[in-house]
This record gives C-alpha cells, sequence and structure tokens, in this order.
C-alpha cells in the first residue's frame, strides 16, 4: 500500500522534481487529495459471559463489534495521549458510520495521519506496531485516503477495511466511491450548465401546472394514480437540485480545507462521496418516475395498452404466486442460514440471505463457495433451489402472463385502434390555433 500511495520516482531511476510531484501516486496520474489515515475501532474488555465451567481457564471475553460496547476511551502509549491513542468521535472527525461485511461501524475512533514523507510514515507505523497498537480488542481497521485524476476530472474515495470477528478471523472488504465536484470544466461544461438550467425551467413550470391543477380540481386531484405520479417527480425533482447544490458547497469546503492545510493532513472526501451516490440515487429514481410516465402514452395504441391490460388481467393470479413464491423463498432462506451462516460472509445475516438468493436470477453466484462450506448438503441446496425457484417458479410465472396475454387479445382482436398519438399530437397542434 505505501508503494502505491507515495512516488518511487521514474521508470528510469529519475528522482520527483518538485512538491507536484511528490503529491502523485506510484502511477504518475493520480494524485493524493492530503494525505491517507488510519483508524481503528476497538471493543471494552469483558463484553461477554463466560460459562462457569470454563471460568478458571477463561479470564477474559471479548464480544463482536457493537455500538454498546465499543471502547470509546483515551490511553496513554501502548494502550496504558496523543493522536493515535487518543479517541475521537464522529463529529471531531466528521465521518459516517460505515456499513462493513460484518458490522456498521461509528464514525469515529483511533486516527493515525500518514505524513507527506513515506519514511517518516513508516516509522511511525512501526512505533505503533512495537507499542501493540493493534491487539486482541481490535475489531476493525480502516484506511481512508483519496486521489484525484486530472485527466478524467474524477475523484475516488477508497476505503479499505478489515475486520475481525470475536473468533479471529479477518474479513477484508474496499470500497471505491468514484465522483465529480464539477461539471463545469471545459467547453463541454457549458453545455452540462445550458441543460441544468433547462432542467430547473421545466421542474418550475411543471409545478406551477401541478397547482394550478390542485386549485382547480381540489380533492378530484389526489383520486387520479397518474397525478400522484406527477407530483412524487416533481418533488423529487426539487430534491435533486437542492442536493446538487449541497454537494457543490460539500466540494467548495473540502478544497478550501485542502488549500489551509497544504495537502499535508487527512481531507475527508468521503462524506461527499456518500453524498455523490445517494444524489445518484435519487435522480435515478426521478428517471425512472420518468419513464413511468410514459407508461400513460399506452393507452393511445391498442398493441401497446395490451401490455396494461395483461397485468390488470393477470393479478388475481399473480396475488397467489407472489404468495407462493415468498415461502418457498423464506424457506430456502431459513436453510441457507442454518448451513452456511458460520462458513460464508455472505449468509451471515437473514437479510444478506435473501438478498444472496435474489442474486441468483440474475446469475451473480459462485458455485465452488458451497461445496467448501458444506460438502455434501452445499450442492444439494445449490440445485434444490435452482430447479424449485428459477426454473419451478420462473415458469409458473411465464404461464400466468401468457394466459393471462392471450385472454386479453382474444379481447382486442376486433376492436378498433381509434386514437394514434400522432392524431392526438395534430389534434393538439391544431386546438393552439383554434381550429
Amino acid at each position: 500500500l505505501m508503494k502505491q500511495l507515495y512516488t518511487q520516482g521514474w521508470y528510469n531511476s529519475w528522482p520527483t522534481k518538485n512538491w507536484r510531484e511528490s503529491l502523485q501516486t506510484s502511477d504518475h496520474v493520480s494524485i493524493r487529495l492530503g494525505v491517507a489515515r488510519l483508524r481503528q475501532l476497538r471493543i471494552k474488555e469483558n463484553t461477554c459471559r463466560i460459562e462457569k465451567q470454563f471460568q478458571k481457564l477463561i479470564r477474559h471475553c471479548r464480544t463482536d463489534y457493537n455500538w454498546l460496547d465499543d471502547d470509546a476511551a483515551s490511553y496513554d502509549t501502548g494502550w496504558s495521549s496523543h493522536n493515535p491513542w487518543l479517541y475521537r468521535d464522529s463529529t471531531e472527525l466528521k465521518s459516517a458510520p460505515y456499513v462493513g461485511q460484518v458490522n456498521t461501524y461509528k464514525g469515529g475512533g483511533y486516527v493515525f495521519n500518514f505524513y507527506c514523507n513515506p519514511q517518516k510514515s513508516l516509522r511511525k507505523l512501526a512505533d505503533l506496531q512495537s507499542n501493540n497498537w493493534l491487539d486482541v480488542k481490535t475489531r476493525a481497521l480502516l484506511v481512508e485516503f483519496t486521489v484525484y485524476n486530472g485527466n478524467a476530472n474524477l475523484f475516488g474515495s477508497v476505503i479499505m477495511l478489515l475486520e475481525f470477528l470475536s473468533n479471529g478471523m479477518p474479513v477484508v472488504s474496499q470500497e471505491v466511491k468514484v465522483f465529480k465536484i464539477s461539471s463545469y470544466v471545459g467547453a463541454f461544461g457549458i453545455i452540462v450548465a445550458i441543460f441544468q438550467v433547462i432542467y430547473v425551467g421545466f421542474v418550475i413550470y411543471f409545478l406551477v401546472h401541478i397547482i394550478n391543477l390542485m386549485r382547480k380540481q381540489k380533492r378530484e386531484y389526489f383520486r387520479s394514480f397518474w397525478n400522484w405520479l406527477e407530483l412524487l417527480t416533481a418533488i423529487m425533482s426539487i430534491v435533486t437540485i437542492a442536493m446538487y447544490g449541497m454537494k457543490m458547497i460539500f466540494g467548495s469546503t473540502a478544497m478550501d480545507v485542502l488549500k489551509e492545510t497544504g495537502s499535508g493532513d487527512y481531507v475527508n472526501f468521503v462524506t461527499i462521496g456518500l453524498w455523490a451516490e445517494t444524489y445518484g440515487i435519487v435522480l435515478a429514481i426521478v428517471v425512472f418516475l420518468a419513464t413511468l410516465k410514459f407508461i400513460n402514452m399506452l393507452k393511445f395504441n391498442r398493441r401497446l395498452s395490451m401490455l396494461t391490460e395483461t397485468i390488470k388481467f393477470s393479478v388475481k393470479d399473480m396475488k397467489t404466486f407472489v404468495i407462493t413464491f415468498f415461502i418457498y423463498l423464506l424457506a430456502f432462506g431459513q436453510l441457507g442460514y442454518l448451513l452456511f451462516s458460520s462458513k460464508l460472509v455472505t449468509y451471515k445475516s437473514f437479510s444478506s440471505v435473501i438478498e444472496t438468493l435474489f442474486q441468483f436470477f440474475i446469475g451473480s453466484f459462485t458455485f465452488s463457495d458451497y461445496p467448501t462450506a458444506q460438502p455434501i448438503l452445499g450442492p444439494i441446496f445449490f440445485f434444490l433451489f435452482v430447479w424449485v425457484i428459477i426454473y419451478g417458479m420462473q415458469s409458473m410465472f411465464l404461464v400466468i402472463i401468457v394466459e393471462a396475454f392471450q385472454a386479453v387479445r382474444k379481447e382486442n382482436q376486433f376492436k378498433r385502434n381509434d386514437y394514434e398519438v400522432g392524431e392526438y399530437m395534430i389534434g393538439k397542434v391544431k386546438g393552439l390555433f383554434g381550429q
């Protein structure tokens, strides 16, 4: 990690020429924004109960990490109060809780900030190691840093997490959040700004349109599904505008802190990455709702309207199918949890088990994990789930849809398609000119 975080000189052994090159990573393309940070979370001593039969042999018991038993005390060197031995809470560190593979960890912890000089960082790490900074009470170790690639105008917030279970088993994971702080770079930035102004204008127009409809229709407005969909789209659009503005403010604040510290201290871009990710999710919801509104246009074509009619026709059978499906899914979920919870991280909790089983539908699974965890029952569980759920339940679903579609097609084959989209649009244009 140290070799990748710091530049090691050029391929022809030329040294770094200036301070700008010293901020580069080993690829000489990306640069570090501030220094990396090492954050440790610990558990208190004697946080679990020892059985009476073993109390003479075992004097200390430490459970897995949780927010009630986490250690938040400050110590002298060697855990007996300078930075790495001093607990700092999430408010001071400006860090949000982080969800790992095993637990969710607070934003605070015992923190060591790397230095701009790699040799000085290595000496300090060796000092921490000699004083047992990591010991049996350590439950999580996070390495956090941010890089920036000027060629692509992209920031990368990196979190590497090492979790320790109470039985001593380590679990390694990593997460990289890629985001932009400013999109107004180059000639394309002007185009982005123009379309953003147009987007804000459309949102204001539709908001005024919705308010006017509410005044005219009053309670009748809320009795239509499509009106609710339009209102929700407008609300989520306003949320995206507000979140984008907050992202720009957070980014500007972080860059100001980076300038003040001169890249010699850790600057928290993790929160900005999390905010940018949340903004992307909200924006995706807006796109989904706007696309969903196009379904309302299916009524203009007989063939396309058969889709919605097929769904309506199959609702009764679908209710029974959904109940049956979830009964089978929960049964396999309980079996999977009992078989693999102690062996596979993806089966560590019942919620993660259900998530893992749903991933089967998109082909996201590793068969070799199952015979490794349970040599006999593992493959049996795998093939039973594939045959019963993937093949059996999906076939039942397709049968319901096909039967409903055939029934709807028989009802609509003699109906005349009176209204096409083109005729509707022409009628609207003529209406504008009073024809």
